[in-house]
């Protein structure tokens, strides 16, 4: 949904950030060790790749899977690198079973970028729990 206010587009997207932010906390719940501490503070490491647009790639017959020397290494445009890392913070937070809120993330690392010739896209999310 998208509401105009003025000069601005307001998009919500909340709907399918709450499936996001569930699948998330599914996934990091599959991996959390019985031992781990949701009180300590935490590291977090995100990598979120991207599918590259059709116009990164060559137009040349049988060199399509190539791509063309402009297109851009790194994912510059929306959604912002900031925002992808709130919704993982809150992801990590949102049942209480991985931490018990995102404020215990004390440091933050964080890459977008486009996926390279058949590599998956999504994201990869590492969590380390530092000395307390």
């Amino acid at each position: 949904m998208s509401v105009r206010r003025g000069k601005y587009v307001v998009a919500n997207n909340a709907d399918k950030l709450y499936s996001w932010r569930h699948d998330v906390a599914a996934r990091a719940l599959e991996h959390v060790p019985e031992s781990w501490n949701k009180e300590a503070p935490v590291s977090l490491r995100c990598e979120f790749v991207f599918p590259r647009p059709k116009g990164h790639f060559s137009t040349a017959k049988g060199r399509t899977h190539e791509t063309v020397p402009s297109a851009p290494i790194h994912h510059i445009v929306p959604p912002d690198n900031d925002k992808l890392v709130r919704a993982v913070g809150d992801a990590l937070s949102v049942t209480r079973a991985v931490l018990r809120d995102d404020s215990l993330i004390v440091s933050i690392h964080s890459l977008k970028r486009y996926a390279r010739h058949d590599e998956p896209v999504g994201t990869t999310i590492t969590v380390t729990a530092l000395d307390s």
